[in-house]
């Protein structure tokens, strides 16, 4: 793949140079927090795995539950240590700032539980939160040594838009290099989510970046990702708008070059026909998205798949797609 120099994005990107960036929670001449419990714990677990749906409010905050749990998988109800939360995977510009309702992330546990109301003010895909207790974790907050507790994988999402019954509901989040709209049937209390985030230009792989992504049999034109959720059971309309600077990157400027090298919660088959392989660091399946076939009107039932190319004014090009139901996952163009 042909790395660009990248034109940085504003607001949400969910690109990665990782250097695990691990928040100090704990100021260095902090008395250590008063441990009264916690000697049978032997690990915090995240329930539920976090989920923030857009970097401003009402959406912009996530609850954060941590329980200390015995070797036999009960909860610790001895445990009332204070439970911090830093920041163990930044996919966004590596200067996300992690916040929560009291400052700073530390909550004592209630009978071994510890609640957060917490914020991540710089959207991405494949944030990881790391939760420690200072007897869990012998001291250290945040840990420099094993045992390590992690949450699961989550994203932050520039914008999220409440729908209504039976309206389409739509939302957009834009870049420097790309802007991407997504369109469902509007179903009351769900929300649709958008994002756009670009990747340092140096950076190690195989961390879960969606920047990351890679598709065999294509030359990968854009450092900046797109991401998408909706948390119905519809399938999703989705525009994404290239930029004319990185359309220059294409011969010709040609829109009928254009692919979309995507991640699917759910497995697909890829344009050349192949099942898309499983990325177990993304935990997504990972191709190009296939062409629907001509002059199949509704594109849905072929999804995931890509239905029109076309040209966006003033030199940008634009690529649509339609993603099946209960799929959550980015592109990179």
């Amino acid at each position: 793949m042909r790395r660009h120099a990248r034109t940085w994005i504003s607001a949400w990107v969910l690109g990665l140079s990782f250097a695990l960036v691990v928040l100090g929670l704990v100021p260095a001449n902090a008395a250590p927090p008063t441990t009264t419990g916690c000697s049978a714990t032997r690990q915090l677990l995240f329930e539920p795995i976090p989920d923030q749906g857009s970097t401003t409010p009402p959406e912009n905050t996530t609850t954060v539950v941590v329980r200390a749990v015995k070797s036999n998988g009960s909860t610790d109800t001895t445990c009332t240590d204070a439970i911090s939360l830093s920041i163990a995977n930044d996919p966004g510009d590596d200067t996300t700032t992690l916040s929560c309702a009291s400052a700073p992330c530390s909550a004592p546990a209630v009978k071994g539980v510890a609640t957060f109301t917490a914020s991540l003010n710089v959207a991405g895909s494949g944030y990881v939160l790391e939760a420690c207790s200072p007897t869990t974790n012998g001291g250290s907050c945040p840990p420099v040594a094993s045992p390590h507790f992690l949450s699961g994988l989550f994203a932050v999402y520039n914008n999220s838009t409440p729908c209504l019954n039976n309206q389409t509901c739509s939302v957009t989040a834009s870049g420097a290099q790309v802007s991407s709209q997504i369109s469902v049937p509007g179903r009351i209390g769900k929300f649709v989510r958008a994002g756009v985030w670009g990747v340092p230009e140096a950076g190690p792989t195989g961390v879960a970046d969606l920047a990351n992504l890679d598709c065999a049999g294509y030359d990968e034109i854009s450092e900046t990702a797109t991401t998408f959720n909706y948390t119905g059971t519809d399938g999703k309309i989705i525009v994404n708008t290239i930029s004319a600077d990185v359309m220059k990157e294409i011969a010709n400027q040609g829109v009928a070059h254009l692919e979309w090298c995507g991640a699917s919660s759910v497995p697909f088959d890829d344009k050349f026909g192949n099942h898309a392989p499983f990325d177990s660091t993304l935990g997504m399946f990972v191709g190009l998205w296939p062409d629907c076939p001509p002059g199949s009107g509704d594109p849905m039932p072929f999804a995931p798949c890509v239905f029109a190319r076309n040209g966006g004014g003033g030199g940008t090009g634009q690529i649509f797609a339609a993603a099946p139901p209960f799929d959550q996952g980015g592109a990179r163009h």
